[in-house]
């Protein structure tokens, strides 16, 4: 997703669960401008991802992640305006290959999270690796599955928090091609985030 120096940010072209809960039981707190949100801090969905399976890889791979301070975003969704790249809220993305309808997500709030060697996705970071506020659906399952197609059937858990419904978070859908929210009960696939040390390991460029 990105590189700086040695260190490289990946997203994960696997599934490594497909059946993890954000949280089974609802964690809400309030974040900073005093909002309450569920809480991606010692969620079940951090859990997994920072201590299990992180302790599922090898000492050399362990010692290469370089962990990273994260912050929670918290993002109101807005059905309009439908006018591309001219975005009235933080972001905009396109959810439909047939009618080019245009989605909004506003930042409203966050809050720390604090080092993380493996983490879940926020936002933010998706539309940072685009460099730009508006996305379409190709762009999205480009970066998520490599492919500009949707893949029915198929969700991705984000960690950022969906204002005004406290028990819900935002995930990437993969038969649309579009970015919603869904109440953390809910069981959908995961791909680990981290940032690796590429001086520290043997890797072979393709």
């Amino acid at each position: 997703m990105g590189i700086n120096g040695n260190v490289a940010k990946l997203l994960g072209m696997s599934d490594i669960s497909t059946s993890q809960k954000y949280n089974a039981t609802s964690k809400t707190g309030t974040f900073t401008n005093g909002t309450t949100g569920q809480l991606y801090i010692e969620s079940d969905l951090d859990t997994y991802l920072n201590t299990t399976w992180y302790n599922t890889l090898t000492s050399t791979v362990k010692a290469a992640i370089v962990p990273e301070s994260r912050t929670q975003y918290m993002y109101q969704y807005y059905d309009e305006p439908n006018t591309p790249n001219i975005p009235t809220y933080t972001y905009q993305y396109q959810y439909n290959w047939s009618d080019s309808d245009y989605e909004n997500a506003n930042l409203t709030d966050s809050i720390l999270i604090g080092n993380r060697n493996i983490f879940a996705l926020d936002l933010k970071d998706i539309f940072d690796y685009f460099g730009k506020v508006c996305i379409t659906s190709n762009e999205l399952m480009e970066l998520w599955t490599n492919q500009t197609s949707a893949v029915s059937s198929k969700y991705w858990w984000l960690s950022s928090a969906y204002a005004g419904i406290p028990g819900c978070a935002w995930y990437v859908s993969g038969g649309d091609g579009r970015l919603n929210g869904r109440g953390v009960g809910s069981a959908y696939a995961v791909r680990p985030a981290f940032n690796l040390d590429l001086s520290k390991i043997n890797f072979t460029k393709v």
